[in-house]
């Protein structure tokens, strides 16, 4: 009965991986049910901001504000790639490497500088693109998000994009996540966040006018506005609006990234009971073939008697 008893060790070591996807899933629930909570509110409130940068910072200053002018002849770009810390998760992370791979040119990578969130999101630019295209990285921020953080990533970029040496300025800045787009759908994008322009943030905005009219008496559109220093207030509503994206940004692929591993860890538990179920019916054979051949030895000795 060796053969049965190195059944039964494997069937209970399945059993409790078993148990710990089917904790994982549900921790991974919770915090989705939690962070889609949060998307939905940080995107709100996103709208407002693109919303008040279209009446102020375009209306007063047009093209012509340092921060609101395109560069026809962007050639340094900054890419914002976010990752998680951790695997677990299916292909939430290999997705972002694949699209980096995938969608960046020659010409692209060789004056690219990134700035990656995650620990996943670091490996996946240093195995593509080596240290050196690494300006700045930060880790564990999922679980902690705040806005003192995406403030501090808004003012790295924005310094950047305005730095006087050409060597160390960027034209252009994109954003490279996963969107959550259901619990079993997550797709990569790349979004531009820098330079602003009115026609994007009116496409923005586009997709949300019809609910805006069915709450009436709310319309923010015609608002007046009592600005002592423009300037410097776009500026910093400039400096906001960037922040509230990445802070969009990040909480979208941390939602992105539990719906992974909820369907990933679903995925793994009904594994691990197909495998039960095989190990079960392979004991059972086990055993009754024990079994048959105890009655064989024994009703051979009793004819021998």
């Amino acid at each position: 009965m060796a053969q049965g008893r190195e059944i039964s060790s494997r069937i209970s070591s399945v059993k409790s991986t078993q148990k710990i996807t089917r904790a994982m899933k549900m921790v991974a629930a919770a915090r989705l049910n939690r962070a889609q909570a949060r998307m939905d509110g940080i995107r709100n409130y996103g709208r407002r901001i693109a919303q008040t940068l279209v009446n102020i910072g375009f209306t007063l200053f047009g093209d012509e504000h340092p921060l609101l002018k395109p560069r026809p002849s962007a050639k340094r770009r900054l890419y914002i790639v976010i990752a998680g810390d951790r695997g677990l998760c299916g292909g939430f992370n290999s997705n972002v490497a694949r699209f980096l791979d995938q969608n960046l040119t020659r010409e692209e990578v060789a004056s690219a500088k990134f700035f990656a969130i995650g620990r996943r999101g670091i490996a996946n630019v240093k195995k593509k693109f080596g240290d050196a295209g690494i300006v700045k990285s930060w880790v564990d921020v999922f679980d902690k998000l705040s806005f003192q953080l995406t403030n501090d990533i808004a003012k790295n970029l924005l310094a950047a994009y305005q730095a006087a040496n050409p060597k160390d300025r960027i034209d252009e800045a994109f954003v490279v996540y996963n969107r959550f787009a259901s619990r079993i759908k997550q797709e990569v994008v790349k979004e531009q966040i820098m330079p602003l322009s009115a026609d994007k943030l009116r496409e923005q905005l586009a997709s949300v006018a019809d609910a805006e009219k069915n709450h009436a008496g709310k319309s923010h559109s015609h608002l007046a506005y009592e600005l002592s220093e423009p300037q410097v207030i776009v500026t910093e509503m400039v400096e906001h609006w960037v922040s509230v994206n990445l802070f969009h940004a990040i909480t979208e692929s941390y939602a992105a990234e539990l719906a992974a591993r909820v369907s990933a860890m679903e995925s793994a538990t009904d594994a691990a009971q197909e495998m039960i179920d095989g190990l079960t019916l392979s004991y059972n054979r086990a055993r009754q073939t024990a079994i048959t051949n105890e009655l064989i030895d024994i009703v051979g000795g009793a004819n021998t008697m």
